[in-house]
């Protein structure tokens, strides 16, 4: 019998697309009252010929065995020009020659036509997103299935340059100016078939504009009569990379108040891109509500990128303006004058009451300052400060009264008060009151002092060392010490000198000072680095009798504090009728207290005296050379008439003279 030849391509349609593989199947059926050995033999054949030939043609042998027999014919891949009626035969033959059994053959005809491949199927799209957020889209297309070829897909831009090889298109971070259109690019090639097929479609981004960050700042406290700003503050993303419009806009509960200024700007990235101030120029207590700040972004062009809005409110209360604080004082400008002080040329100040207002910042209307003195106005005007400035070395003596008083007519304000009062008396100080000077050793002085109450006025010191050396017999020369006179400071209330001489008497000079000028000078005692005995002994010493003969007039020339090489020094009359040695018993002395000129009395006129002046300190004597007085009642004598008075009885024979004693 016969075989049951079937043919089938796989598809219930029957349709076949260029590209894909083409697979024929051929089942054989051997009937089952075949039971004699034989051999099934399955062939091709297609018309018109040829198709099956080509290189993209493939043949299986016959597989089977018992009633099951098959083959198959593939052609891959299929192009149109493999349309064709394709044949399967099978024919039967038995195993052994016979004569009694026949071989017998059946075929199966398909008539297959191949459809020409369409290119890519892709979908246009829309895709909105917000910048700053990660991003991906795929590209929607279809394509034939079971295609044998290579299927790619890229992405490119507006420009036609290539921003993904694959796919899925995705940024990371989006930003503004990756909005617009993209095409997505799909290609289909089949190299056997020489056949390329591509098929396109745009994709569209509309990227949203973040929404701006807005903050209301205060420039200023809210103090009724100041000058008060709300500032609203409007901050884009970092992923804004294009030209955008900023617009802002004020709600504000009260009907006549206006912003000032309006933002529409145009700005970069990153930029603060809007200071919408509202300025209320002055506060008014009116003023209070809630006020709204309305922020806009826009596009600066194009139709990918999307506004957004964002909304700030702020509750304004407006406060009662304090009273205004007074400061008076008083201040001192160095170096408008000199004045000379202890041979030191110092720069002296100019003093001035200053009057400050303490008021809020951003008043309306600056206040008005008045200063008096015992009642008298000395200057007023509309400032935060005023400063009046005596002429230079004039004192600062009396009491002063500084008014500042704020008047904002459009805020409700007038006469708004305060009042401060400075009682003063500045001027130069007072004289130094105590100056104790001491020696450590041969070689140095300290000074030590101390100051009245009005102490606070000084500023500085100067301080003048003095020596005292020998001008020549009994004269003195003064002689400052080197590196004085010399500025100390205010604060210092002691100095010690150094490298003085031993065995020379100093002296100190000190003066205050302050900006108006110096005090009066205070100098020290005398003292030395170290004392000794007396240099020389006291001159010029002369001695006379006074008219009665009784009495003497001593004088002499008293030491200088060079020669008398000590603070304290006494002086000693010493007189005698005999001799003066050595100070003794037989000796009298008057002490001189004051004074170079004394009288002593009780004398002899018939005596002669002898006198000696002592200097005398805690260190030795020194004495003058003894002074002869004769007896004053024989200043001049006639001899002769003196024999011949009182010696009547004897003749002598003489020369008459007169003698000088």
């Amino acid at each position: 019998p016969a075989p049951n030849v079937s043919l089938s391509d796989g598809k219930n349609s029957g349709a076949v697309i260029q590209g894909t593989a083409l697979v024929l199947s051929c089942s054989v059926l051997v009937h089952n009252a075949v039971n004699t050995d034989f051999t099934v033999n399955i062939t091709w054949s297609s018309d018109p010929i040829g198709a099956l030939n080509g290189q993209r043609a493939t043949v299986s042998e016959t597989k089977g065995s018992g009633q099951q027999y098959g083959s198959s014919a593939t052609i891959r891949p299929v192009n149109t020009s493999d349309s064709a009626n394709f044949t399967c035969t099978a024919s039967i033959l038995p195993n052994e020659i016979s004569s009694v059994i026949a071989s017998n053959e059946s075929k199966h005809t398909v008539d297959i036509a191949v459809q020409k491949l369409t290119k890519p199927v892709v979908a246009n799209d829309t895709i909105s997103s917000v910048a700053g957020q990660s991003f991906s889209v795929d590209c929607n297309f279809s394509v034939t299935p079971n295609l044998v070829g290579s299927l790619t897909a890229h992405w490119l831009n507006s420009s036609d340059s290539l921003v993904s090889e694959n796919s899925k298109l995705s940024f990371p971070r989006l930003l503004m100016s990756h909005g617009g259109d993209y095409m997505c690019v799909v290609t289909i090639s089949i190299l056997k078939l020489n056949l390329s097929l591509t098929g396109t479609a745009k994709t569209t981004i509309i990227v949203q504009i973040p929404a701006p960050s807005v903050v209301i700042e205060r420039v200023g406290d809210p103090f009724n009569g100041s000058v008060f700003t709300l500032s609203c503050i409007v901050t884009v993303s970092q992923s804004v990379d294009t030209n955008i419009s900023i617009s802002t806009q004020w709600g504000l509960p009260v009907a006549d108040k206006q912003p000032e200024t309006i933002s529409n700007v145009t700005k970069r990235v990153a930029e603060l891109v809007g200071h919408h101030n509202l300025t209320f120029n002055p506060l008014r207590s009116r003023d209070s509500g809630q006020y709204e700040c309305n922020a806009t972004i826009s596009p600066g062009h194009g139709d990918t990128v999307a506004q957004n809005t964002a909304v700030k409110h702020y509750h304004l209360t407006v406060q009662k303006l304090p009273p205004p604080k007074v400061l008076i004082a008083i201040s001192s400008t160095a170096g408008l004058g000199t004045e000379e002080c202890l041979g030191l040329v110092l720069e002296t100040a100019s003093d001035s009451i200053v009057c400050q207002a303490g008021v809020i910042a951003n008043l309306f209307n600056n206040p008005n300052i008045s200063l008096w003195r015992d009642g008298i106005l000395l200057h007023s005007n509309s400032a935060l400060n005023l400063n009046y400035t005596l002429p230079h070395n004039e004192s600062l003596v009396g009491e002063y009264n500084c008014s500042v008083c704020i008047s904002i007519p459009e805020s409700g304000i007038e006469d708004y008060c305060s009042n401060d009062t400075l009682a003063t008396s500045h001027k130069k100080p007072e004289p130094v009151v105590a100056l104790i000077t001491s020696t450590h050793n041969d070689s140095r002085l300290t000074m030590n002092w101390s100051h009245s109450s009005d102490y606070y006025s000084v500023v500085r010191y100067i301080v003048n060392v003095r020596q005292y050396v020998a001008d020549g017999p009994g004269k003195v020369m003064i002689q400052t010490v080197r590196g004085y006179p010399r500025e100390l400071s205010g604060g210092q209330l002691s100095h010690t000198v150094g490298d003085l001489k031993p065995e020379v008497p100093y002296d100190v000079e000190l003066v205050a000072g302050n900006g108006v000028g110096c005090g009066k000078t205070k100098r020290s005692d005398l003292t030395f680095t170290r004392e000794g005995a007396p240099k020389i002994a006291p001159g010029d010493v002369e001695v006379e009798w006074l008219p009665n003969d009784t009495a003497m007039n001593v004088s002499f020339t008293r030491l200088t504090i060079v020669e008398a090489n000590s603070i304290h020094i006494n002086y000693f009359i010493r007189y005698s009728s005999s001799p003066l040695v050595k100070r003794d018993v037989d000796n009298k002395t008057v002490k001189m207290n004051d004074g170079s000129t004394t009288v002593i009395g009780g004398l002899d006129p018939y005596l002669d005296y002898h006198v000696v002046v002592d200097a005398t300190n805690s260190h030795g004597t020194k004495s003058s050379s003894p002074y002869l007085l004769h007896a004053g009642q024989l200043n001049r004598v006639n001899i002769c008439n003196e024999l011949v008075t009182y010696n009547t009885r004897v003749k002598y024979n003489c020369v008459c003279v007169s003698v000088l004693r």
